[in-house]
């Protein structure tokens, strides 16, 4: 009996239909750019100065994963975490402190910092890029921000730019 209901609901629900026809099932919309990228980014810029300043990358290979969902990019590169709507062959998305919690560093110079433990924290950036195919290059630009270790007390803050090159896997 109770299999003879639940083919009756089921079939009744297909039967539903909305002022233009069947409803059906909404499903996520995955964009073109959904998957898994590799490539290499490399620094073209620095400025600011801190502890951990010669900790920041000046070259990062590494994997990307991309997702479009129902509009949104969400971009998650080997040195940041970038989200917005890409729409087009070229975009800007924005870059936020999300996903990227930092690392610590031990100051060796200037005279009086020198043991001083601070933290480096990834505060932001701005990722644009352009894709052709299978490829993407473009450039970000990233605030990094440092931290008395333990502490909300800003110490410094050092702009990264970068260039990058990645490809798409099939």
């Amino acid at each position: 009996m109770k299999v003879m209901i639940v083919s009756v609901l089921v079939m009744g629900l297909a039967g539903c239909s909305g002022k233009d026809g069947p409803l059906a099932a909404s499903s996520p919309s995955l964009g073109p750019l959904t998957g898994n990228w590799q490539g290499q980014m490399t620094r073209t810029s620095f400025t600011g100065s801190g502890c951990g300043a010669a900790s920041i990358p000046s070259i990062d290979r590494g994997g990307w994963l991309i997702t479009q969902l129902n509009g949104t990019t969400d971009v998650l590169s080997p040195l940041g975490h970038y989200n917005g709507t890409a729409n087009g062959s070229s975009f800007v998305l924005q870059g936020g402190a999300s996903s990227i919690t930092g690392f610590r560093v031990i100051c060796d110079a200037p005279a009086g910092t020198q043991g001083a433990s601070r933290e480096v924290r990834f505060a932001g950036g701005t990722l644009t890029a352009t894709v052709d195919g299978n490829s993407m290059t473009g450039t970000t630009v990233d605030t990094w921000n440092e931290y008395a270790a333990g502490t909300q007390t800003l110490m410094t803050t050092m702009v990264a730019k970068y260039s990058f090159s990645i490809t798409k896997f099939m």
